[in-house]
C-alpha cells in the first residue's frame, strides 16, 4: 500500500539499505535522502586532519573557510 506524501530514506554506509545514486532513489519514490553518518564521519576526519597538521606545527588554514564564508555558513550575517 502506498503512503501519501514525500518519502525520506536514511542512507547508512554498511546499513541494510543499499547506497543508491540520487537518480535511482528518486525513481523509486524518495524525495529526501539523509546521510547522517557520512557527514559525521567526514567531519571527524577533517577535524583529525586539522589537529594533526597543528600538532606537527603545520598550517591548517588551507582546510578552513575564510572568515566571511564561515560567518555566512553559520548565520552570523543574519544578526
Amino acid at each position: 500500500q502506498e503512503v501519501p506524501g514525500p518519502k525520506m530514506v536514511n542512507m547508512l554506509p554498511s546499513g541494510k539499505t543499499p547506497m543508491l545514486p540520487h537518480s535511482r532513489l528518486e525513481e523509486i519514490g524518495f524525495a529526501i535522502a539523509a546521510y547522517p553518518l557520512t557527514l559525521l564521519s567526514a567531519g571527524m576526519r577533517a577535524q583529525e586532519q586539522a589537529l594533526q597538521l597543528l600538532k606537527e606545527g603545520g598550517d591548517a588554514s588551507k582546510l578552513e573557510f575564510d572568515f566571511e564564508a564561515l560567518k555566512e555558513r553559520v548565520g552570523f550575517t543574519e544578526y
